[in-house]
C-alpha cells in the first residue's frame, strides 16, 4: 500500500488514496474487494485532508526507516509490524492529548454508542 494509508477497522476497513497517484492495478483492487476493504479517494493537494497521513508517513521515516540499519529487505519487512503496532498502541500522540491512537478510536466509539 505505497500510495496510502490504511485506516478505519472493524467490519469495514477504508484504504486512503491521493487522487494524484493514479490507477491502483487490478491486483490491488481484487486484494481490496476480497478483503472487504472500500477506497476512500482525498482531494490532491489538500492539505486539511493529506495532513494525518503527510504526518505518519514523515514520522515512519525519521523514526524507523532512518533510524535502523537493515542488513536486508526481510529484516526490514519483519521491523514495521511491530514499529505501527507500537505506533498505534503504546506511543502518545501530543496532537491526540497524549493519547495513543487506539484509546483515541476506543474512546469515540464509546462515545457513539
Amino acid at each position: 500500500m505505497n500510495s496510502g494509508t490504511r485506516h478505519g477497522g472493524g467490519a469495514n476497513p477504508v484504504i486512503g488514496l491521493h487522487e494524484s497517484r493514479g490507477t491502483p492495478s487490478q491486483v490491488f483492487l481484487g486484494l481490496c474487494e476480497a478483503n472487504g476493504i472500500r477506497q476512500s479517494f482525498t482531494r490532491a493537494y489538500t492539505p486539511q485532508t493529506n495532513g494525518k497521513a503527510e504526518r505518519f508517513i514523515q514520522t515512519l521515516k525519521r523514526r524507523w526507516a532512518y533510524r535502523y540499519v537493515f542488513r536486508t529487505s526481510a529484516q526490514r519487512a519483519a521491523s514495521l509490524r511491530p514499529w505501527i503496532t507500537h505506533y498505534n498502541h503504546k506511543r502518545p500522540h501530543r496532537a491526540l492529548g497524549k493519547k495513543t491512537p487506539m484509546a483515541r478510536l476506543r474512546a469515540t466509539r464509546e462515545q457513539r454508542v
